[in-house]
């Protein structure tokens, strides 16, 4: 399911089907590494925060429901609250997830765009419980090789883009280290035993 997943993510970063190798698996704690393209881990990476955060933002309304509803107030008559905080994480998982499409698929035509956008919500869709319910994800990224002075133009484009997009992933690794999701779950996201991804993809 999370090759799948990632799987996802990889088209909307880099236009195909990225091939996740396990680099190390742990099985006393059901840890695996894996090394995706740079832009690959900067969506997931940027995906996950949003989530841990927008989760924390409504953590403590959802604390505050199951204070009242423990007092004795009927859950029917509050309704509209629980109503009103899934709705909430939908608008801005919403919101995030358009921001993805125009900074990642701004150069594609409007068909794929729109196929990218639902491939993008599915991996949300399926990455965001998880994550609720106490799965973590770490970015590690190591040094850049210092750039060479006799690398052609393209070449040093390149790597500029290259070494901004460590630089997003090195802050966003630290972001990742501070945030700790906490509270009850909130989310109403369906549960998936399988997930499937349109064939056909590149």
């Amino acid at each position: 399911n999370f090759d799948k997943i990632f799987k996802n993510f990889s088209v909307v970063a880099v236009g195909t089907r990225e091939e996740f190798n396990l680099t190390y698996i742990s099985a006393s704690d059901l840890k695996f590494f894996i090394r995706p393209s740079a832009k690959t881990a900067a969506l997931i990476s940027a995906t996950v925060t949003f989530i841990l955060t927008s989760l924390n933002q409504v953590v403590d309304l959802k604390t505050k429901y199951d204070e009242i509803t423990a007092s004795g107030i009927d859950e029917k008559d509050l309704v509209g609250l629980k109503e009103g905080i899934h709705r909430k994480l939908e608008e801005d998982l919403e919101q995030f997830r358009n921001e993805m499409i125009e900074k990642y698929c701004a150069h594609k035509d409007k068909h794929d765009r729109h196929e990218d956008s639902n491939r993008l919500k599915i991996a949300i869709d399926h990455l965001a419980p998880r994550l609720e319910r106490g799965y973590s994800l770490e970015v590690r990224v190591g040094p850049l090789p210092a750039p060479t002075d006799e690398a052609d133009e393209e070449t040093k484009n390149a790597n500029i883009e290259e070494r901004d997009l460590f630089e997003t992933l090195q802050e966003d690794a630290q972001k990742l280290k501070r945030i700790v999701p906490t509270g009850p779950p909130v989310l109403s996201f369906p549960e998936s035993k399988t997930l499937d991804i349109t064939e056909g993809d590149k």
